[in-house]
């Protein structure tokens, strides 16, 4: 076929492809009988014809990961969306700032990202993710729970107009640290090699969560172009990151969890200098942080007494401040306490009882909860089934349950005979009800779920349900040192060099 009459062929199934559409499948596609056809390089110098014969047109034709497809220009990108009544979805920051690392920093597992964000990444984002084929399992770490590793996919490099990885912000870009507050990352535990590589990677994941939410007021992909301005700019990376993010800076001061601190960010609760702050905000000296009930928080720190909590929770007490059925829960138990607030250390579902931590540190409850901690939480559970040695193993394997990894970092034997049996498991990363679904996976039901101890701190044998007790001296003191920090809730100060 002469190079004269295949443009138009060429063109018309770009045009008409609903997806990008390769060299590679243009030549299957125009292929005669017996195998002869144009060669890639006459398919190429074709495509290289229709792009300078659309330079000056409302559409453009483009080269993405996946192929050639034609699309609206930037300029008429407002007008074109109006052909679309639904609505864009908006994605949270927590998302854009997960898939931007998985973007720079693939393979890469979950709990390296919680590793580098500073808080644990919902499941339901890691879902969403996997479900936009944005990104995908590309197999496990070879270490104790084989947890999964994430990495791109062609789709997300085509949904916002990238021929490939290197069409993002380069990190190169974002490596000028010297105007940036020395202190900035003092409280956070991680070895010098790997420090400043994660002060780049979070501010690179803003950027490019700033890229791609411009991208999301944009028509659908296949019908807009990458906008080359949407990126965050070296200097307002660097003029936000003289602070500290806000729910640190908040839960430190003992005014709640990371966790607690963000979900009042998203439901509008907090103000900084009378304005709506948003997820992933930073505050420095100065600012004036506010909640919707009028109270100002002290945000500028100053050293207070560490306090922590065992407290025996009972069945059918839930773990929540507040409950619109007006069930018991874990705060109606509670001292008072003169300053800050009580901080739940984790949480235990409602049919679940025993040992749950509370404290006034933020920082302390923010480590102990954190997976790269590593804290152990043990659980006496009784079993209503028939377990087989075979199954200990797989538990103690690890088994995949809904696109995660879960497994027991030791299981020992109880007493009990027959179907009802005690089992001591030990877990560490504390996701929801994580004991038992690894049980139920395995077709067998979990009668009876008792915490008996978290990391150091066991179970009092004469702590009765709904009682609390605090710890003190040694205990306490362990329970810090587990987290890397002193009696006192600071990080020991790094011994001067020898000279």
């Amino acid at each position: 076929m002469a190079a004269v009459n295949l443009k138009p062929v060429v063109e018309a199934i770009v045009m008409a492809a609903d997806a990008p559409v390769s060299v590679e499948r243009l030549a299957k596609l125009l292929e005669e009988e017996g195998g002869s056809g144009p060669s890639r390089d006459l398919l190429r110098n074709v495509l290289g014809e229709l792009e300078a014969d659309y330079a000056e047109r409302g559409v453009e034709l483009v080269e993405v990961a996946s192929g050639f497809r034609f699309q609206a220009r930037a300029v008429y990108a407002d007008r074109v969306a109006r052909l679309w009544e639904e609505r864009k979805p908006r994605y949270s920051r927590a998302l854009l700032e997960t898939l931007a690392l998985v973007a720079y920093r693939q393979p890469i597992t979950r709990g390296e990202i919680e590793h580098v964000r500073g808080v644990a990444v919902s499941s339901n984002i890691m879902r969403l993710l996997l479900e936009r084929d944005w990104v995908r399992v590309v197999g496990h770490r070879d270490v104790p729970g084989r947890p999964a590793v994430y990495a791109t996919t062609k789709e997300f490099l085509d949904y916002f107009g990238l021929k490939s990885l290197a069409e993002l912000p380069s990190l190169a870009e974002l490596k000028d640290f010297d105007a940036i507050n020395a202190d900035l990352f003092a409280n956070i535990v991680m070895d010098e090699e790997h420090a400043a590589q994660d002060k780049v990677l979070v501010a690179a994941a803003e950027a490019a969560a700033g890229d791609i939410v411009q991208r999301d007021h944009e028509p659908a992909a296949h019908d807009k172009p990458r906008a080359a301005d949407a990126r965050t700019s070296r200097a307002a990376v660097m003029t936000e990151l003289s602070g500290e993010r806000i729910h640190k800076v908040l839960a430190r001061a003992g005014w709640g969890s990371r966790r607690e601190i963000e979900r009042w960010i998203e439901a509008g609760r907090i103000r900084i200098n009378g304005r709506r702050a948003e997820t992933g905000a930073w505050v420095g000296a100065g600012d004036r942080v506010q909640l919707d009930d009028g109270r100002v928080l002290r945000v500028s720190g100053g050293s207070q007494d560490l306090h922590v909590l065992a407290y025996n929770k009972p069945a059918g007490v839930v773990c929540t401040r507040s409950d619109e059925q007006h069930r018991p829960n874990i705060f109606e138990d509670l001292p008072r306490i003169e300053r800050g607030r009580w901080i739940n250390i984790g949480r235990l579902d409602i049919n679940t009882s025993g040992l749950l931590l509370f404290t006034n540190h933020g920082e302390l409850a923010h480590r102990l909860m954190h997976p790269r901690y590593q804290v152990d939480r043990e659980y006496a559970a009784r079993i209503f089934g028939e377990v087989e040695d075979e199954m200990l193993q797989r538990l103690r394997d690890g088994v995949e349950i809904e696109t995660e990894r879960f497994h027991f970092d030791d299981i020992v034997e109880g007493e009990g005979d027959g179907a009802n049996r005690w089992y001591y498991c030990v877990v560490q990363s504390g996701r929801q009800r994580e004991v038992r679904r690894l049980w139920e996976s395995q077709g067998v039901k979990v009668s009876r779920l008792i915490r008996v101890r978290f990391g150091n701190v066991m179970l009092p044998t004469d702590l009765r349900g709904g009682q609390t007790v605090e710890l003190g001296g040694a205990l306490r003191d362990e329970l810090c040192a587990l987290v890397g920090l002193n009696s006192k809730g600071e990080e020991p100060p790094t011994p001067a060099p020898r000279t």
